[in-house]
């Protein structure tokens, strides 16, 4: 009898585990701002730029069914994105997996209007997670932008895919 309703409980936990990873998108960590798995085309809503950008059923582990892929040429940045203005000062780190199809790219996180970035190369051919390697301070009122660049005068692409940009402090 114990064995038996053992075994329901660990079905039922199982069960419980799976109907969660559904979507098989693993979710934004604490603390995070931006968070974006680019699963459909009102994802890359409010997003720019000068290049190409696009899906590909290319996913990081937890990463879904779709990434963004982004190509360009020499006008930079291929595809940005800004975030509303803050309501405090903060340190920001930015995190994402990235895979180079070509040449590689980077993807920076910016204060607009001051010269503070934040950059990270995405140069490996398998799907890689990168992250900052110092959180960036934005001020309160200003704007954190999030820029993709892959390419210039020679062509290139990578795919992105589960960026975050996380408050780390005040």
């Amino acid at each position: 009898m114990m064995k038996k309703f053992k075994l329901y409980i660990f079905l039922f936990f199982l069960l419980l585990v799976a109907c969660g990873r559904e979507s098989g998108i693993i979710g934004p960590a604490p603390g995070s701002i931006y968070f974006n798995s680019f699963e459909s085309a009102q994802d890359t809503l409010g997003w720019k730029g000068y290049g190409s950008i696009d899906f590909r059923e290319d996913v990081p582990p937890g990463g879904g069914k779709r990434s963004l892929f982004v190509s360009g040429a020499c006008s930079v940045p291929h595809a940005v994105f800004t975030l509303p203005a803050l309501a405090e000062d903060g340190y920001y780190r930015l995190q994402f997996w990235g895979r180079n199809l070509q040449l590689g790219g980077g993807v920076t996180l910016a204060v607009e209007g001051l010269q503070t970035v934040e950059q990270v190369a995405v140069q490996d051919s398998n799907w890689l997670f990168l992250k900052t390697k110092r959180p960036l301070f934005c001020p309160r009122r200003y704007h954190l932008r999030l820029m993709l660049s892959s390419g210039g005068i020679v062509a290139s692409a990578m795919l992105v895919d589960l960026i975050q940009i996380i408050k780390v402090s005040n």
